[in-house]
């Protein structure tokens, strides 16, 4: 969430899918599925081209460290993301727009 003063505002989906420096943290499996069925909704697909299925959401990877790059199609690990400098949402912190 961003502060802005003492308003905290949600980051719409829509803006994180197109900033390749933006990754959405999923602590739980729940809430990985729930952001890959938004983003195959959308019509979005992993980085090799398969849709975002919910059976194979790459979740058990890092467990509760899992971070999803919507603009690139990919997952990894929440410090690996974080070191390459890129802008970390937590899912609670998302708008499904």
């Amino acid at each position: 969430m961003v502060n802005v003063g003492k308003i905290k505002m949600k980051i719409k989906l829509s803006e994180i899918i197109k900033n390749p420096t933006m990754a959405i943290h999923c602590a739980t499996e729940e809430q990985a599925n729930a952001l890959l069925k938004e983003l195959d909704i959308r019509g979005l697909k992993w980085r090799d081209g398969d849709r975002y299925e919910l059976d194979y959401n790459h979740w058990w990877f890092y467990e509760e460290s899992t971070c999803y790059c919507p603009f690139r199609g990919m997952f990894g690990l929440y410090k690996d993301y974080v070191d390459e400098g890129s802008k970390i949402i937590e899912f609670e912190d998302v708008e499904f727009d």
